[in-house]
């Protein structure tokens, strides 16, 4: 993940303040320019999708600088870097707020279920982003949304950290919905029993609650 990145990441961004704050919209994307230190530098930053990215014009030269960029850096790359920064970490304070979940799809589900089911999500293990949905009569679990990197359920994907649920089906409907699109086969769960999808609106939420209450069934102390 982009640096840029890790400072909006669980940021769900306010595109109404962005056009306050003196972004602009251009074809699919939002910019922003503005000169820093001292004005040596225009920093040009870019938000297309949830993805942000930066560029900077050397004023005096006319091209692009591209050190700040790379794994390591020297003292005046890491002087620009922290400049950098410090306009991302403005925008993400007066543009955003902090969210459970990377993905907009994933904080509007966890909502759904709590007002279906009166659930929040549990994260059971220290240093994880993976939360997990229980059924508090049964202790049983019915949905986890978890981080994981793209290419690890898609053959084509990149290596960017996505909002991922499982969730329990019978294995004939499973057999059905996997498509490597829509649905993939579970990331670390039983593959017979279990589907995952990712939370980037390719499905629609009422699709997902209603797998989700699927799911949910199995958890109902009886069944």
């Amino acid at each position: 993940m982009t640096f840029e990145n890790e400072i909006f990441n669980k940021i769900s961004i306010d595109y109404d303040k962005l056009l306050k704050y003196g972004f602009i919209i251009e074809h699919d994307y939002y910019k922003y320019t503005c000169n820093i230190l001292n004005d040596s530098f225009v920093l040009i930053i870019t938000i297309r999708d949830g993805n942000v990215s930066t560029s900077l014009i050397d004023l005096d030269t006319k091209e692009e600088y591209r050190l700040y960029h790379n794994e390591t850096l020297g003292t005046y790359a890491s002087m620009i870097k922290k400049e950098v920064e410090k306009v991302l970490f403005d925008i993400s304070v007066k543009c955003g707020k902090a969210s459970l979940f990377r993905f907009s799809q994933s904080n509007r589900i966890v909502g759904r279920i709590k007002e279906k089911y009166g659930d929040d999500p549990l994260f059971l293990w220290d240093d994880s982003d993976a939360a997990v949905f229980k059924n508090e009569d049964s202790n049983k679990w019915y949905g986890i949304i978890m981080a994981v990197k793209e290419d690890k359920l898609k053959k084509n994907g990149n290596n960017e950290l996505v909002d991922v649920m499982n969730v329990k089906l019978d294995p004939n409907l499973i057999n059905e919905l996997v498509d490597d699109y829509h649905y993939y086969k579970a990331y670390h769960m039983n593959k017979k029993y279990w589907i995952s999808i990712i939370l980037n609106d390719v499905n629609d939420d009422n699709e997902l609650l209603d797998l989700i209450e699927m799911s949910h069934k199995y958890t109902v102390v009886g069944k």
